[in-house]
C-alpha cells in the first residue's frame, strides 16, 4: 500500500508528462493546485499508479466539461476537497 508521498510523487510524475490531449493541457494548473493540497491526504481513497491515473482521469473531464461554467481552480478545488 502506498503511502500519501508516494501517491503524490506518482501523481505528480503523470502531470509532468507530454501533453498529448487537449485534457492533458491543464496538468500545469492541477499541478499548482496540488501544491496547496500536500497535507490533505485528498488521494486516501485511491491506491495504485492506475487507480492515480483513473482519479486524474476523473478530474480532467471534469474540468473540460465545466470549464465555461467555471474557474479551473474552483473545479479543482471541489474535485479535490468534494471527490
Amino acid at each position: 500500500m502506498l503511502n500519501f508521498k508516494q501517491k503524490l510523487k506518482i501523481l505528480k510524475g503523470i502531470l509532468q508528462e507530454k501533453e498529448i490531449s487537449y485534457a492533458d493541457s491543464f496538468n500545469t494548473e492541477i499541478l499548482i493546485a496540488i501544491e496547496g493540497f500536500e497535507n490533505n491526504n485528498f488521494l486516501k481513497d485511491v491506491n495504485g499508479e492506475e487507480a492515480i491515473k483513473n482519479w486524474l482521469n476523473k478530474l480532467r473531464s471534469r474540468i473540460v466539461m465545466h470549464e465555461d461554467d467555471e474557474a479551473v481552480r474552483e473545479i479543482i478545488d471541489d474535485y479535490i476537497n468534494n471527490g
